[in-house]
């Protein structure tokens, strides 16, 4: 229930106080953009319009339109982004649960709440990506070392299990080439 009215909610605290919208989303940055956005405005249209600054609840009529219709524009914008965050959220959240329960094997059972029918999935899935799981990676040949008789991997010049020095390595030291260069 209050995942459904979390955007409402955030809109409306916006709308009470600018920034607190965002900050109920825990979108800290966007909440104190607005309220440096908001407040910037208002000392700005204040100085362009020359006027003494008033406090709008005490006296509402001593705000001039030029300063007071900016402002309540930029509040009803800043209520706005919260109740679109607040709604995309709340989708990204329902599609998480979605992947979650296909991950875990459990169908998506989700109701459809216009036509009443249940189905699988919700539509705001992402498609799944093309390199969901990492390839396995190429296998290099293995050498049994001469000296503990363990496998080893090819491309070394030593065993890494006792350190000796393989056969191959040896050869390439005599003729003066190095493996690797």
């Amino acid at each position: 229930m209050v995942t459904r009215l979390r955007p409402w909610i955030a809109a409306a605290l916006a709308l009470a106080i600018v920034g607190l919208g965002h900050a109920y989303l825990r979108r800290w940055g966007r909440a104190l953009l607005w309220l440096v956005t908001v407040v910037g405005a208002s000392v700005a249209l204040h100085s362009v319009a020359n006027v003494a600054p008033v406090n709008p609840i005490t006296n509402p009529e001593g705000v001039p339109s030029v300063v007071l219709l900016p402002i309540t524009a930029l509040v009803v914008l800043s209520a706005i982004d919260a109740f679109v965050l607040g709604k995309r959220d709340r989708n990204r959240a329902r599609t998480a649960t979605v992947d979650r329960n296909a991950v875990n094997g459990q169908p998506g059972s989700h109701v459809d709440r216009q036509s009443g029918d249940t189905a699988a999935t919700t539509g705001t899935e992402r498609p799944p990506t093309r390199n969901a799981v990492p390839a396995a990676p190429e296998e290099t040949p293995a050498v049994t070392c001469p000296h503990c008789g363990k496998e080893t991997d090819a491309e070394l010049d030593f065993c890494h299990w006792c350190t000796e020095p393989l056969p191959a390595a040896e050869e390439n030291a005599v003729d003066g080439v190095e493996r690797g260069s």
